[in-house]
């Protein structure tokens, strides 16, 4: 009999990534990309949160924007793009004036009219939507996780009550920007009351896509889920019966849409090129990943070397089959790897597709194999064992930890022009 997870194990092409800290140039990048912007600052650390952050201290948000606008300036890559996208961290610790700068720069060297960002609902207020929407931006994503002032408590969620969430959505709907909010099953106090609850709760305001995303076990999480997989995947199909039954369709395997527009970009990752400013961001072109390194070596300018692996066709078919996988259908095209070819076979022959389309039968595959893929990428900001000369890095690293203490204020003119006569 066919172990589902054996061949999953099989097949990723991620979980084996390999990088190299060392310059790249990269070239190919396929037609209309994406940009992503990482935002590295928290003022928090979640207990289930895995992305890159660090807590900003006094100066170092101006640094950092210093760096992060000559690297835009300096990209090798330039025209259209399908989508910008500010992620985090908490993108919204920068002011709007700081936002808007990065903004105008990105806007001189890309064509584009769908732009995102990550909101951190406690930092904003009645009027920042209206003033978001006149900076360009068209879709909010926010990480809600729940919206149970028990739960935000006991998996040290972020505070709300600055802001109440339901209010969060209905001002951003009022501005006109599409709003995806986050819930997430598996963190303390999870259940199927408690998802009831707060789906009701969302339901009274109607956001434009409601995600119930599982708990995504990666390496600097330390917490673990507090119910298994199979009781987390069964919440979530009955928050799709529930929501197909009041407005919204499926949209993905954890994303339900009021519209036809829909707005999933980690998924992005899988399935389109993309070019990342900003520590921990990542860039995809035809024959390379590259990692820009953590927030004291981006900040060092004397420092070009970033974190590169090599890309191989079978990882751009592999990365089409997880996304088109979590649609819950299959690729247009065929691979031309043998293996998932004959995955795909067994797919349609044992009635978990049909048409392309994954059936109630398919949706359990599919939440395994998704789930698996999110939970193996390499992260070698947060594993260095992925970086082959981690030795190098890690020395770039303690190099540039130094220089910023040493100093904070000259930190940006590390090779000063000399000065003229």
């Amino acid at each position: 009999m066919l172990k589902v997870a054996s061949v999953i194990q099989l097949l990723n092409r991620f979980k084996t990534i390999r990088y190299r800290f060392e310059q790249v140039q990269h070239t190919g990048f396929s037609e209309n990309p994406g940009v992503f912007v990482n935002i590295p600052f928290c003022e928090k650390t979640c207990s289930f949160c895995p992305v890159y952050k660090t807590h900003p201290t006094e100066g170092q948000i101006e640094l950092f924007l210093v760096r992060l606008l000559k690297e835009i300036e300096q990209s090798q890559y330039s025209g259209k793009v399908d989508w910008v996208h500010f992620s985090g961290g908490c993108p919204n610790l920068l002011t709007l004036e700081q936002l808007s700068s990065v903004i105008t720069a990105l806007r001189r060297k890309f064509s584009f009219s769908v732009l995102g960002i990550d909101l951190l609902p406690e930092k904003t207020d009645s009027e920042f939507f209206s003033l978001l929407k006149n900076l360009g931006f068209t879709h909010i994503n926010t990480g809600i996780q729940s919206l149970s002032s028990q739960i935000r408590s006991l998996s040290a969620i972020h505070d709300s009550t600055r802001f109440p969430l339901l209010d969060f959505i209905k001002n951003a709907k009022t501005s006109g920007i599409f709003i995806n909010a986050e819930l997430l099953t598996g963190i303390p106090g999870t259940n199927a009351d408690s998802l009831q609850f707060d789906l009701f709760q969302l339901l009274s305001v109607m956001p434009d896509q409601i995600t119930v995303q599982p708990f995504l076990k990666l390496k600097p999480v330390s917490l673990n889920p507090v119910i298994t997989d199979k009781e987390q995947n069964a919440l979530i199909e009955w928050a799709a019966d529930l929501l197909t039954g009041h407005g919204y369709h499926r949209s993905g395997i954890w994303t339900f849409s009021l519209t036809d527009d829909s707005y999933n970009i980690p998924v992005k990752q899988f399935s389109c090129d993309f070019v990342g400013f900003g520590p921990f961001a990542f860039t995809v072109s035809e024959h390379f990943y590259s990692v820009n390194p953590a927030l004291p070596i981006y900040l060092d300018q004397s420092e070009n070397r970033v974190l590169v692996a090599d890309r191989s066709a079978h990882d751009a078919d592999w990365g089409k089959f997880v996304s088109s996988v979590y649609e819950l259908k299959l690729p247009h095209e065929l691979s031309s790897d043998p293996i998932l070819h004959l995955f795909t076979f067994w797919l349609k022959s044992s009635g978990h597709v049909k048409k392309k389309i994954f059936t109630a039968k398919g949706i359990k595959v599919a939440y395994t194999l998704v789930k698996s893929v999110f939970e193996s990428l390499s992260l070698p900001l947060e594993n260095t064992e992925f970086i082959i000369n981690r030795e190098e890095y890690l020395e770039a690293l303690e190099n540039g930890t130094k220089l910023k203490i040493e100093s904070e204020t000259s930190y940006i003119h590390i090779n000063p022009e000399p000065e003229k006569q």
